[in-house]
């Protein structure tokens, strides 16, 4: 059911719990000639209000990636072959302005999709990243590539389920495969404890929130709830 519609002035936009939302909008750079992304961060009250949104940071970007909150204060941006972490940091003088932070920035080379390319918080140690052709460990401190886990072309997501314990979502032989991995050495060694196939048609994409996810079919979109085992 949708209970309102707004209309973004924007090619992306994202949820995140400090600002409310984000997005970005491009701009023409005339000293140079060139589409840029930009990055603002709005409340929902002003959308609602129909009022211009709140720019803390103009954050010049190259206009065909895109970012990905990992948490409330920083942010990751693919793009081509290029990782970056962002740090979004309060400049002590007023309680209500942010800025993008260059100087803690992370960033590497990387032969990754970055189109598909997600990240999720694995431990104290590392980062997981799935691009739907691998999966990949990067160390937090400095992003080094760690170890790729898995070359398997048919990775929709991974859900973590505890600290030991990852699912991987695998589109195979027009099925939906549940591939349950118990996680040791710290995320560095990961044994497959057991498949199972939970539906009977090819899945295109996966998209998840909380305890639900939602797999697009050719010819529906099926909602599963995630519980717990008792």
């Amino acid at each position: 059911m949708i209970i309102e519609k707004y209309n973004l002035p924007s090619n992306y936009y994202s949820f995140n719990p400090k600002f409310d939302l984000i997005y970005t909008k491009v701009k023409k750079e005339y000293n140079y000639g060139n589409n840029k992304y930009y990055f603002y961060f709005n409340t929902l009250s002003r959308i609602i209000n129909n009022s211009e949104p709140l720019l803390i940071e103009e954050f010049c970007t190259n206009i065909s990636g895109r970012p990905q909150f990992i948490n409330d204060n920083s942010f990751f941006y693919f793009c081509n072959t290029i990782l970056k972490l962002y740090e979004i940091q309060n400049n002590n003088y007023s309680v209500n302005y942010y800025y993008i932070s260059e100087y803690a920035s992370k960033s590497i080379n990387l032969d990754y999709n970055y189109k598909y390319a997600r990240i999720f918080d694995l431990n104290n140690n590392f980062f997981c990243l799935n691009d739907g052709n691998k999966i990949l460990l990067l160390k937090k401190d400095n992003l080094t590539l760690t170890k790729t886990i898995s070359n398997n072309v048919n990775n929709l997501d991974l859900l973590k389920i505890s600290n030991n314990n990852i699912t991987v979502f695998e589109s195979k032989n027009q099925k939906l495969i549940l591939n349950n991995y118990e996680i040791l050495l710290d995320g560095l060694n990961w044994n497959l404890k057991g498949t199972k196939n939970i539906l009977n048609e090819e899945v295109y994409s996966i998209g998840r929130s909380n305890n639900y996810f939602v797999c697009k079919t050719k010819r529906s979109c099926i909602l599963f709830e995630i519980k717990n085992k008792v």
